[in-house]
């Protein structure tokens, strides 16, 4: 049985996984991550990343919608908190990924998603 994959313009045959990931190894950048032992013999590591961008998509489609920019203010003003007081309360780091026009028009929300 061959294996297809659908490319937007029709379907053409999937490449094996063996030659994808020798593609994959002749353009990945630098060295393999995976250290021999993780931290305290953990079996593994998760990053923990979120998106900050709030009332910005309805924004930027130039949306109008009082629904959509309430949800955003309600991450902005009661979700974020709420994920930075779990973060601290367990000690876990994580990464936050904020819109430029967010971090300017809340500077207080933009300082606080900064290493302590």
């Amino acid at each position: 049985m061959n294996a297809t994959a659908s490319t937007g313009t029709g379907t053409q045959p999937a490449a094996p996984a063996r030659n994808t990931r020798k593609l994959v190894g002749r353009v990945r950048a630098g060295r393999a991550l995976r250290p021999d032992r993780w931290k305290d013999d953990a079996r593994c590591a998760v990053a923990l990343s979120f998106d900050s961008d709030h009332e910005t998509n309805e924004l930027r489609d130039g949306g109008t919608s009082i629904g959509r920019l309430c949800w955003g203010q309600y991450g902005s003003r009661v979700g974020v908190p709420r994920i930075l007081e779990v973060l601290e309360r367990h000690g876990v780091r994580a990464s936050f990924r904020s819109m430029a026009i967010e971090s300017s028009r809340l500077p207080r929300r933009a300082s606080c998603l900064r290493d302590p």
